[in-house]
């Protein structure tokens, strides 16, 4: 008997607990707010309502302003999303969950790489669909997988090659 769960019904990679604790190190010090925008985007956040934290907290940066609970929150509330975010309590919780802004990276990291993992699932899934599309010729089918794949891989690979300017 094949216990297998197909892979339809597994639930994609994430790490919900390091997510918040991102967002909640983001929200207690602006040098792990600015460490934590150089790892992640908002696309990287596998819960909606952490993407819009991501990038409230990103936005109040970018305009110069303070990033704390209470501007985030009034961003928040400004774009409608507040409660669709969980709430101030909600917020409250992120920035409760962490006792120390110290380990953004490890967090972000983790993050990253759940990211990673979702969207070489995606492009896998991607591939199979062109591989059984038989009326297409192997050479564009090969050459689209590839850049499936290496879209993926750009990103990673921007962390190793810097332009030479």
């Amino acid at each position: 008997m094949d216990t297998r769960i197909p892979l339809t019904e597994k639930v994609p990679p994430q790490n919900l607990e390091a997510e918040q604790s991102s967002l909640g190190s983001m929200m207690l010090e602006r040098t792990a707010l600015e460490k934590g925008m150089e790892i992640l985007s908002a696309e990287d956040f596998y819960r909606p309502a952490h993407q819009e934290v991501f990038d409230a907290l990103v936005s109040l940066a970018e305009r110069d302003e303070p990033v704390d609970l209470i501007t985030l929150q009034e961003e928040l509330r400004k774009r409608g999303k507040l409660e669709d975010c969980g709430g101030t309590e909600y917020l409250m919780a992120l920035v409760e969950s962490v006792p120390t802004a110290a380990h953004i990276e490890h967090y972000a990291k983790i993050v990253e790489r759940k990211s990673i993992l979702r969207k070489l699932i995606a492009a896998g899934t991607q591939i199979i669909g062109l591989a059984q599309n038989e009326d297409e010729e192997i050479d564009s089918v090969t050459d689209q997988a590839e850049r499936l794949v290496f879209g993926v891989a750009q990103r990673r690979m921007g962390e190793y090659f810097r332009p030479i300017t």
